[in-house]
């Protein structure tokens, strides 16, 4: 008797939607490996690509070291994990923008911040669930988000005959606005504790990648 092939799964992580979710608060979770958290996610399915969309940290007067964890990071998922990572851009610029407590007190007093923006991240995470479902180069997508700018490549995604999961990394509590899909996952601490880097990881070379102080 024949056994039927695995259904084949590309992941795609929105980054930094993941992180100020499900990671931001939670330092000692931030060495977290997506191929390990995909297979605990979708036990029994045949986990093929992996990408992992972000853009490169910037660092603030709070926080020096920001870009050199992250950099440190980067390097220790892509040699331990097979991730295809893609890069966006940060973009800042001053604006005027009005203070929040005057502004509820019932005045308008305005203040010029510079404000960040993070770039191309979305799009290319869009444009490759795209390409891929239309490829059939996989039988289900896992999408890591909970941004509904996503909502019309999931929807393109399943009307090409993909199964389309989600997971949210955000707590559902007052979300007006969530991305749909086929299915959903749900995510819990001990699911990203059991889905973490090894410390070190130790590439092909020899190298030892440590993880960052301040996430142990």
């Amino acid at each position: 008797m024949t056994q039927e092939p695995m259904l084949r799964a590309n992941i795609y992580v929105d980054g930094f939607n993941f992180y100020y979710g499900a990671l931001k608060h939670r330092p000692h979770l931030k060495w977290l490996d997506y191929r390990a958290l995909a297979e605990e996610l979708l036990s029994g399915y045949e986990i093929n690509t992996v990408r992992y969309f972000t853009a490169p940290a910037l660092n603030r007067l709070n926080d020096k070291s920001a870009s050199q964890r992250q950099g440190v990071y980067l390097q220790a998922l892509e040699e331990n994990s097979a991730i295809e990572i893609y890069k966006g851009q940060f973009k800042e610029s001053p604006a005027w923008l009005p203070l929040a407590k005057e502004l509820k007190e019932g005045n308008l007093k305005f203040v010029q911040v510079m404000k960040t923006v993070e770039k191309g991240s979305d799009a290319s995470l869009a444009a490759y669930l795209v390409r891929d479902s239309c490829h059939r180069e996989m039988d289900v997508a896992l999408v890591m988000s909970n941004d509904s700018d996503l909502q019309t490549p999931v929807d393109i995604a399943e009307q090409e005959g993909i199964t389309v999961i989600t997971v949210n990394p955000h707590e559902q509590r007052n979300q007006q606005r969530v991305l749909r899909s086929s299915d959903k996952r749900t995510l819990d601490e001990g699911i990203l504790r059991r889905s973490q880097l090894a410390d070190p990881v130790v590439t092909a070379k020899g190298r030892k990648i440590y993880k960052p102080r301040p996430w142990s």
